[in-house]
């Protein structure tokens, strides 16, 4: 179960940075037509995308100019990073971005803590999963692994089956679907 979990944030983390690199510069959309941006100055080259964001994310770094390191570049999947990168480069598929990471927009941020906890057992990643377990709305202390396999909260899940790992895999999937191909 933690390597599903791990893999799973992972994927979420490098998808959102391959999405964000894609439309800074001006891949084709699912229908073929090339993303448009508004930002001022030209986005060239992987190395320019990615100081947009870091001058956006960091602004003790915006006297440099790369190259970066991943240690330099944003959290990716931080919440709302995405779409706050997206609406600062001016690009025109921010709205689709939006609608998809709306599924259940705390999914993903659960999905990375509970991540953490299980790559770096940490005392603070401990915690940090522990309040996430009541968040959800259990009252009493779950381990994370138990929490994983507990049923979902009405509020999401669709049948009373679905675990709560099941639905944070299941937007997952949906999320990356509808960035790639919405639906109108």
């Amino acid at each position: 179960m933690s390597y599903v979990l791990i893999e799973a944030a992972n994927l979420w983390e490098g998808y959102c940075r391959a999405f964000y690199l894609s439309t800074a510069l001006r891949a084709r959309n699912h229908t073929g037509r090339r993303i448009t941006l508004t930002y001022s100055q030209p986005i060239r080259s992987l190395t320019d995308a990615i100081t947009v964001a870091v001058h956006l994310n960091d602004s003790s770094k915006r006297t440099r100019s790369g190259p970066w390191t991943l240690r330099d570049e944003p959290t990716w999947c931080n919440a709302g990073f995405l779409s706050k990168v997206l609406r600062h480069v001016g690009a025109d598929n921010l709205g689709e971005v939006e609608r998809a990471m709306g599924l259940l927009p705390g999914a993903m941020n659960d999905l990375r803590r509970t991540r953490n906890y299980f790559a770096h057992k940490s005392e603070r990643s401990t915690r940090s999963v522990t309040g996430l377990a009541r968040e959800y709305g259990f009252t009493l202390p779950l381990d994370p692994m138990t929490l994983l396999w507990s049923p979902a909260p009405r509020r999401l899940r669709p049948s009373t089956a679905d675990p709560i790992i099941i639905r944070w895999l299941d937007v997952l999937y949906r999320t990356l679907r509808m960035t790639c191909e919405p639906v109108p």
